[in-house]
């Protein structure tokens, strides 16, 4: 367990590196649960309690009015967004930017990302 840990963390780190305006970022569990993190400041189970439930309500609505699978949830504040990816069907990827942050380019990142921890998970 704590080589996948490791693995995962590692991605997140190579994820944030490789783009300054993701500020935290985590795996989690579709109950809430944090399997790792690279939230330097704030709650981490917090937000992946958050994130979670943000992610069921959106799949939920999604599937609610026949619109397919869930793609991903993004939740924008005054001062950044919040982004939830599916990386399979237990498992999510949730990062948190900065409010300028070129969303382009942040779900290129979390799509290179979520295809890293696939294969790890």
């Amino acid at each position: 367990m704590k080589a996948l840990k490791e693995k995962l963390a590692s991605a997140l780190e190579e994820m944030e590196a490789s783009d300054p305006d993701i500020e935290a970022s985590a795996v989690i569990r579709k109950d809430g649960l944090v399997l790792a993190s690279a939230i330097k400041h704030g709650d981490e189970n917090l937000i992946a309690a958050m994130g979670a439930a943000l992610y069921n309500i959106g799949a939920r609505a999604v599937k609610e009015i026949t619109m397919g699978n869930l793609q991903q949830i993004v939740v924008s504040g005054k001062a950044g967004t919040i982004i939830i990816v599916g990386v399979d069907d237990k498992h999510l990827l949730t990062a948190v930017t900065r409010p300028d942050a070129n969303m382009g380019l942040i779900i290129t990142e979390l799509a290179t990302t979520r295809e890293k921890l696939s294969k790890a998970l």
